[in-house]
């Protein structure tokens, strides 16, 4: 499989849409949202994302990304 910094696009937008690009951009997104610990050891979002995943009052439209619900929800705490 080819490197992603090989992957060439006409813009940064282009680039990012690309499926291989995206599906990465995901996947790295999501184990550090899982992953990120304090100082303790604490998960810093894992708590946070699953709270929203299982919340009925957070019901994103289908074209809303979950990072744009996650960073507005952060932002309001």
């Amino acid at each position: 499989m080819e490197q992603l910094g090989d992957i060439k696009a006409k813009s940064i937008v282009e680039w990012i849409v690309t499926e291989r690009v995206r599906r990465s951009i995901v996947r790295h997104f999501r184990d550090f949202l899982v992953s990120y610990v304090d100082q303790h050891g604490n998960s810093v979002y894992g708590e946070r994302v699953r709270n929203l995943g299982e919340s009925k009052q957070h019901d994103p439209p289908a074209r809303t990304s979950v990072l744009t619900v996650f960073l507005q929800t952060t932002r309001n705490r």
